[in-house]
């Protein structure tokens, strides 16, 4: 088939085809034909555009049909926690994404962020001048804090425990400059679950992982409990999926859970009898990545605070541990050097030091297995 077979092939059909869609923008379809026909993407290496007024946030990739597109910009536009956007922003972002750039946009990216497609170079000012005018910004290109995620928290879900919303505006407004100078060894990574769920998984995939916990054990409404089944058929199968083994059912059918409990939200997560705990705070992990590239590849995140009280609005006290954190790895990290990657090289023991944080067995599940920690 050729490629404009190809094409006629994919608009067929009585469902919605997506090359019918783009053929209403400005994209080029010859190129995109010849992506599709060769199996092979035309865009090839890119880097960062250096525009007056602009710190990070643009990108271009070189194609390699330079006689259709040399080139192609595309602009990161930072999302408010949660994606909440009215529908009169989100007509005015693709208002502006038809002006300026293919009419393409995505939304969200892996990022986080909303990104214009192909924008011409000399209209990327004028484009961020109108972003800017609608209350939003750019950001989260190159060597610095790329744009913060969270997960919705207490706007949707009933098992958030910290307002993951509020700590992303005020660690957002806080680490702006950050998202938009380059000045690190590398690209880093926030992102705000607010439960031990971690439906955002910031463990897997955050340099810094801030998570909602509780450090008192859960609370049981026994009453509730027996109400919601049968005689012992929940609890019997609450007291199996403990992976602590922390739960107990007594004699009087009672469910006690003692303090071998680690907070996993497993139970909670089973029965509406079984609430977390009252006395709640963030608990900030650090090291984890899914590039297969540096030292060791994808790696999870470690606990370096297992518990931290918060206080909104402000949340000085989280603010402080990521600057902590950021100053330890810019002073003392290599070029291109992912945190957990630096973490690994040094020790998590030194790094602890170097950030000022006493270590707690709270840090550590099982030391004989930890290649990280000297244990006597």
């Amino acid at each position: 088939m050729t490629k404009e077979e190809v094409l006629a092939a994919l608009e067929e059909g009585p469902w919605p085809s997506f090359v019918r869609e783009m053929r209403r923008t400005k994209t080029h379809m010859d190129l995109y034909a010849d992506g599709i026909h060769q199996n092979y993407t035309q865009f090839g290496y890119g880097g960062y555009v250096s525009v007056p007024e602009i710190g990070s946030g643009v990108e271009v990739r070189r194609t390699r049909r330079p006689e259709i597109l040399e080139e192609s910009c595309f602009v990161r536009v930072l999302m408010p926690g949660g994606g909440f956007l009215s529908p009169a922003l989100v007509r005015d972002i693709c208002e502006l994404a038809d002006r300026y750039g293919s009419g393409l946009i995505d939304f969200t990216t892996t990022a986080g962020t909303v990104e214009i497609k192909e924008v011409r170079r000399e209209q990327l000012t004028a484009l961020v001048r109108e972003l800017n005018g609608r209350g939003l910004d750019v950001g989260s290109g190159g060597d610095d804090i790329r744009q913060l995620e969270c997960c919705i928290g207490p706007a949707r879900c009933e098992h958030a425990l910290i307002d993951t919303i509020g700590l992303h505006r005020a660690l957002g407004m806080a680490t702006l400059e950050d998202q938009q100078f380059p000045r690190f060894p590398h690209k880093f990574k926030i992102r705000i679950a607010g439960c031990p769920n971690d439906c955002i998984r910031a463990v897997q995939r955050a340099d810094l992982a801030i998570v909602g916990v509780f450090r008192d054990l859960p609370r049981v409404d026994q009453a509730g409990l027996r109400s919601e089944t049968t005689r012992g058929t929940l609890r019997d199968r609450l007291q199996s999926l403990c992976p602590a083994g922390a739960m107990e059912v007594h004699l009087d059918d009672r469910v006690g859970i003692d303090g071998t409990c680690n907070r996993c939200m497993a139970c909670i997560n089973r029965t509406a009898a079984i609430r977390p705990g009252v006395e709640r705070g963030v608990a900030v992990l650090a090291g984890g990545k899914l590039g297969h590239r540096g030292t060791a590849g994808a790696q999870m995140a470690k606990v370096i605070v297992p518990f931290l009280p918060v206080t909104p609005p402000e949340y000085s006290e989280v603010k402080k541990v990521v600057y902590r954190v950021l100053d330890a790895w810019d002073e003392h990290g290599r070029r291109k050097e992912r945190l957990g990657d630096f973490m690994l090289r040094i020790g998590v023991e030194e790094f602890l030091g170097l950030i000022g944080v006493e270590p707690s067995p709270q840090i550590i599940g099982e030391p004989r297995f930890t290649t990280h920690f000297h244990c006597t």
